[in-house]
């Protein structure tokens, strides 16, 4: 079968089922681009926050460098040093904004997935060490489509950020007589503001990204109705199966409910539609209890089975016909049936004491 017929034949909306089983194989529907939005979020609040302290480390730290480079000649191991601790200090400055751009982005994964692990994803697979494969992934729509997304993205934030330090391109001929923190102030500043328009290019890609994420995921987890139904027998059970087992339980019943009519007192028949064997232990039931009941077929066999062990049969159409719908094997019967049945115990009892003498 063709893909595109495939699809076509999804028209069913994933059920919870398949979502699940989606979920632990680690197929989630997740924007990169929220996940760059948030880092974007983190670098956009650390430069504000701490841009101040920031550049006036790397400041000092570059005026230092500058100042005393001069006492070095070149290949000198002093001038390597100072190199390396000028780097170091400016490295130290900016790595506060690099921790939280990347607790940002964690924060991005989270909310799109919840605390969620896969071992599944870590499964070695084939298809990923396959150069076939790999060649495919490499050409693929979703390849293509993503390096164009990148290609427009890098245009769009390269012709903002011309425009943003354009100013700072046209003077930098007069900057020479700037001193330094006059100079890396003026970065800062256009800097913020070229952060806060690709910000605003992010968000817009970031909410397009992600609703198109979640259309796509949800169109690639549509089942066809074959599905559906696989799935619904998988969690139900089969209908051919379950009806077989009910056929088998209710067998079983039936054999142990006739195995107990040679243990009762009385059978109360329509006489011929209904059958209902009771027994009455003094001492042990406050009331008659029903051992066996049956309709048509299965209340000739427990007449038949009555009459073998010598059970007395009692025609009583309106009682058998209530006891039969309202009362279930091994229950007593009600209390506005005491009387009626009681009388029937004892023309029983009496009937057995006439056998006896």
């Amino acid at each position: 079968m063709a893909e595109g017929d495939d699809k076509e034949q999804k028209t069913e909306e994933p059920t919870s089922k398949r979502l699940d089983e989606a979920r632990e194989k680690g197929q989630l529907p997740i924007s990169r681009e929220v996940v760059n939005w948030f880092m974007y979020m983190g670098l956009l609040i650390s430069v504000i926050f701490l841009a101040g302290p920031v550049t006036q480390s790397m400041t000092t730290s570059l005026q230092g460098f500058f100042v005393f480079s001069g006492d070095f000649t070149v290949g000198d191991k002093g001038l390597q040093n100072l190199l390396n601790s000028t780097l170091a200090d400016v490295g130290l400055s900016v790595m506060g904004i690099f921790a939280l751009m990347i607790f940002a982005a964690l924060v991005g994964m989270i909310s799109q997935t919840g605390f969620f692990a896969s071992f599944h994803l870590l499964e070695p697979k084939f298809d990923k060490i396959s150069p076939i494969a790999g060649f495919q992934r490499l050409f693929s729509t979703n390849s293509l489509m993503d390096l164009l997304r990148g290609i427009v993205k890098i245009a769009i934030v390269g012709w903002i950020g011309y425009l943003v330090m354009e100013p700072i391109i046209m003077n930098m001929d007069q900057a020479v007589g700037y001193d330094l923190p006059f100079v890396v102030a003026l970065i800062s500043q256009h800097a913020v503001t070229l952060l806060l328009y690709v910000f605003v290019l992010v968000s817009l890609l970031a909410a397009v990204d992600l609703a198109y994420t979640r259309w796509q995921f949800n169109e690639n987890m549509k089942m066809t109705r074959q599905e559906v139904k696989d799935e619904h027998k998988q969690s139900e059970g089969d209908p051919l199966i379950k009806t077989r087992l009910r056929s088998l339980r209710m067998e079983k019943a039936r054999k142990r409910m006739m195995a107990n009519v040679p243990k009762a007192d009385v059978v109360i028949t329509n006489p011929t539609h209904f059958a209902v064997a009771l027994q009455y232990t003094p001492g042990k039931n406050t009331a008659p209890v029903v051992l066996a009941k049956g309709a048509d077929m299965i209340a000739a066999r427990i007449r038949a089975l009555a009459e073998e062990h010598e059970i007395p049969l009692i025609s009583n159409p309106p009682l058998a016909r209530v006891l039969f719908q309202t009362v279930e094997i091994d229950e007593q019967i009600p209390a506005e049936h005491y009387q009626v049945v009681a009388e029937i115990i004892a023309y029983v009892y009496r009937l057995k004491r006439k056998k006896l003498v």
